[in-house]
């Protein structure tokens, strides 16, 4: 039966075209790659959204810088502990 099953999967194109990618293409060494680069990218959207923020608020400058930081500064620290502390796809703790 599992030679039947082994013939049918290489006849279907969809399998064959992933059997082929999955040598070529490791997509959980990627993901691991992804995952270091994460608290860059949220640095530079928190820098992107901080700067519109502001020119948004001339009038009250500081106390919006202060507020928006503090908020801003907060969720990294949140998010960065997560990741630390809990490997979210496996639900075990990080290294």
């Amino acid at each position: 039966m599992e030679e039947t099953q082994g013939a049918q999967e290489s006849k279907c194109p969809v399998t064959r075209f992933m059997k082929k990618l999955e040598g070529f293409f490791n997509l959980r060494k990627v993901l691991d790659g992804f995952e270091l680069l994460l608290p860059i990218f949220f640095i530079i959207g928190v820098l992107i959204v901080a700067y519109f923020a502001l020119k948004l608020l001339e009038f009250s400058f500081y106390l919006a810088l202060i507020s928006f930081a503090q908020g801003m500064i907060g969720l990294f620290v949140s998010f960065w502990l997560m990741y630390v502390l809990i490997d979210i796809r496996d639900g075990k703790k990080h290294r």
